[in-house]
């Protein structure tokens, strides 16, 4: 029997200030533009962070399978952006 497997895109947001927020989309281009949102709207905090703590390079995003990373706090408040498999 052959799986049938979809893509959907995981935005996480990870802010001390509340629980980890989860949203599913089912393209990248949605997920991305959200996650940029989150940042936006945070930009006030995100002026203290270090450019370097900031973004991922393509490398690093590479390697850890996401599509996106924005950091825009000094405590580490961040969102991110990857796909996942679903097996129906």
């Amino acid at each position: 029997m052959q799986e049938n497997k979809q893509i959907i895109y995981c935005v996480i947001q990870n802010d001390h200030h509340f629980d980890v927020d989860v949203r599913l989309f089912l393209t990248p281009d949605k997920a991305i533009a959200y996650a940029q949102n989150i940042l936006d709207e945070n930009s006030d905090r995100a002026k203290y962070v270090n450019p370097d703590d900031a973004r991922m390079t393509d490398e690093e995003l590479a390697k850890a399978e996401w599509l996106f990373y924005g950091c825009y706090s000094v405590e580490g408040d961040c969102v991110w952006v990857y796909p996942a498999e679903i097996i129906r």
